[in-house]
């Protein structure tokens, strides 16, 4: 999922007439079958993890029948959105039943101890995505109704769902450098630097840029939300590279429980992104592991291989 983001958000769009047709060819293959690939791959981990959590007898069957309308839902409109664009309403219907998706799962995975972790970073990315929707919803009316204030406090809103992702980010930052490996307290800090440094880049400057550093802002701009909010673009490209290179770090720390180390590496690719496929998938898929998790002990060391018998 890393790739797909750098690859297909970031590096294709930034290469636009710096890079020749033949790389050009080969980035938009490369990213092309990464994003369609991940896409099914989540939305069969999606089925997979949903019929686990029908058979959890210890759940409510409206919670369990809650959960399965949303994740229909978030696969309904997230595997067209990968095909075509949707319309804006779709959208911001996807991030909404995204983010309820994780709220559910939250809700199992903050009572145990083994997932606790995993539950605040649902209840983050999930509290971020919905004030940035609602902070999209509001810029949105107002711009059409020329009300202006109602626009100006949809500014203030999505400043404040940039301060949620700055928490989901520094909580993910926190639990890496608490785990008990020598190289995560090298590779931690080398993350926060090559992050400042991306969003030093992004920075508007004067006069012409080098072709590099030119790609590099480029690359930057694509991961700015709209609407913007009221802060430095630097601040929301840090969070974004941040996210990025610690979901790696997770992926690589083979101590944590999988279930954990996956989930919160999906939660910090995706952001608040949940307007966008593969991140409303991704984090779906984290909040149905989550649930198995929370009830299941063998779901959180092997949660792919998950036997439904």
């Amino acid at each position: 999922m890393v790739l797909a983001s750098l690859l297909g958000r970031g590096l294709h769009p930034a290469l636009q007439g710096v890079a020749s047709d033949r790389v050009m060819r080969a980035i938009s293959l490369v990213a092309g079958l990464s994003s369609q690939g991940l896409l099914w791959a989540l939305g069969g981990g999606l089925i997979w993890w949903t019929a686990g959590m029908l058979r959890l007898a210890m759940l409510p069957m409206s919670y369990r029948m809650g959960v399965t309308a949303l994740g229909g839902v978030v696969l309904g409109l997230a595997v067209p959105a990968g095909v075509t664009k949707l319309a804006p309403a779709f959208n911001v219907g996807l991030a909404v039943a995204a983010a309820l998706a994780a709220l559910a799962g939250a809700a199992q995975a903050l009572a145990p101890r083994e997932t606790r972790i995993l539950g605040v970073g649902l209840v983050l990315a999930a509290a971020g995505a919905l004030t940035r929707q609602t902070s999209l919803v509001l810029v949105l009316a107002g711009g059409a109704k020329a009300l202006r204030n109602v626009a100006l406090v949809g500014l203030w809103v999505a400043g404040a769902a940039l301060l949620l992702q700055g928490v989901l980010v520094a909580f993910g930052l926190w639990w890496l450098s608490t785990r008990r490996a020598r190289w995560l307290s090298l590779a931690t800090p080398l993350c926060s630097a090559l992050a400042l440094a991306a969003s030093w880049l992004a920075e508007p400057a004067a006069g012409p840029l080098a072709s590099w550093k030119l790609v590099v802002a480029r690359a930057a701009s694509q991961y700015l939300a709209a609407p913007a909010p009221p802060a430095p673009p630097g601040i929301q490209v840090f969070l974004a590279v941040a996210g990025l290179l610690m979901a790696l770090l997770a992926v690589a720390h083979r101590r944590e429980a999988p279930a954990v180390a996956g989930g919160w590496a999906l939660l910090l690719v995706s952001g608040l992104d949940l307007d966008v496929p593969l991140c409303a998938l991704g984090v779906t898929v984290t909040a149905l592991v989550a649930t198995l998790a929370a009830h299941d002990p063998e779901t959180l060391r092997h949660p792919i291989t998950y036997d439904l018998t």
